[in-house]
């Protein structure tokens, strides 16, 4: 059996309790607030998108169609889950489904012109919807949302010891 030895003992603190209890509280809140970080930068990023398409030129004989209109207002943020989103466009006439994205390829895309079959008509491109979120930064954008929630986060439990 052994022998009386010598001993060193910790016990916490008060202020230990406090940095404990705030972990967890962060612990709990954080996916919720980097999610709804990530969700207001998509919005903004959308709203940008929605931007881009609305300021597209309109060839000269085409007139006024209401078509940049109705690819804006389809644009929109899909939640994907616990902190992740999807930026999306759709129309609501599913024959215009390939609208979008016709005007964000290069090439652009076909159509009978005023549904004339004999009669077609390409649309140029123009490269609105994902270089919206490629090329202007967003990535810098989500980048330091996310790390100012962190931070906001380390500053709450600093502040509880």
């Amino acid at each position: 059996m052994p022998g009386p030895g010598l001993g060193f003992n910790v016990i916490a603190g008060p202020e230990w309790a406090r940095v404990v209890a705030a972990l967890g509280r962060a612990n709990d809140d954080l996916p919720g607030d980097l999610g709804d970080a990530i969700e207001e930068d998509a919005k903004e990023l959308a709203n940008r998108a929605k931007f881009r398409v609305m300021a597209l030129p309109t060839p000269r004989q085409a007139g006024h169609t209401g078509l940049r209109r109705r690819v804006a207002r389809g644009v929109h943020v899909v939640k994907q889950g616990t902190g992740g989103v999807r930026v999306q466009t759709s129309m609501v006439d599913p024959s215009e489904g390939i609208i979008p994205r016709g005007l964000d390829r290069p090439e652009g895309w076909r159509h009978p012109l005023f549904g004339d079959k004999n009669h077609w008509y390409r649309n140029p491109g123009y490269d609105w919807f994902i270089s919206t979120f490629s090329n202007s930064g967003s990535e810098n954008m989500i980048e330091k949302s996310l790390h100012d929630v962190l931070e906001k986060a380390g500053d709450r439990i600093a502040r509880a010891d």
